[in-house]
């Protein structure tokens, strides 16, 4: 498996490490009410404190929401400036690079959102298969990616260099089924700027 991220990936992670005050400061949920809806079935398909890692927690604001659900969630990111913050708040947190770094576990669930949409193809799926082997047997995996064809560069929010690579729900449910990840549910839902993927997957029962 690749252990170094692309070009695009690095010059997005020093964006994030650079810009992070920034981002804290312009943050706001890409849509309340589906991001609610989508923790809670998370969460209802989780036993009682059932241990999450959260890749890419940023701000935060996931986490906590998870918490306030009975899970319990090990908050990671990529950005040292993002662990420095919640660290900051007293909250435990750990530099974790999902490309790069192990993953440890097992975990009863693995939450990402808006933090793969920074993969490119190749990257997206070593770290399905990644994840999918730091998971329980019947794991989960719960992640969120911005819909659209091809890839591209922002400085929104950061008015620094970002870039995301965009997906249709075909070809996500193509490269999911050669990944050790089985669909649960793909829903599209409207956002404030971008369509979005809410996605759940599970591994399966015998996976280890």
């Amino acid at each position: 498996m690749e252990r170094e991220p692309s070009e695009t990936n690095a010059t997005t992670l020093a964006s994030y490490e650079a810009g992070s005050d920034l981002y804290a400061q312009r943050w706001q949920p890409n849509d309340p009410a589906r991001l609610f809806t989508f923790l809670d079935v998370i969460a209802g398909l989780l036993p009682p404190a059932a241990r999450v890692l959260e890749i890419g927690t940023g701000t935060g604001h996931d986490a906590d929401l998870l918490e306030q659900r009975g899970l319990s969630v090990r908050r990671t990111d990529a950005a040292r400036a993002f662990v420095n913050q919640l660290r900051g708040r007293g909250l435990t947190a750990d530099v974790l690079n999902v490309i790069t770094d192990e993953l440890r576990g097992p975990w009863d669930a693995i939450y990402a959102n808006a933090v793969f949409l920074h993969l490119n193809a190749r990257e997206l799926m070593q770290v399905l298969v990644k994840t999918a082997a730091a998971a329980v047997p019947a794991g989960m995996l719960a992640f969120t990616l911005k819909v659209g064809d091809g890839e591209g560069w922002t400085t929104t929010k950061l008015n620094r260099q970002r870039h995301f690579t965009y997906w249709r729900e075909p070809a996500l449910r193509a490269v999911l089924s050669t990944s050790p990840w089985n669909v649960e549910s793909i829903d599209q839902a409207v956002g404030l700027t971008d369509d979005w993927l809410y996605c759940i997957c599970r591994t399966d029962s015998s996976a280890r």
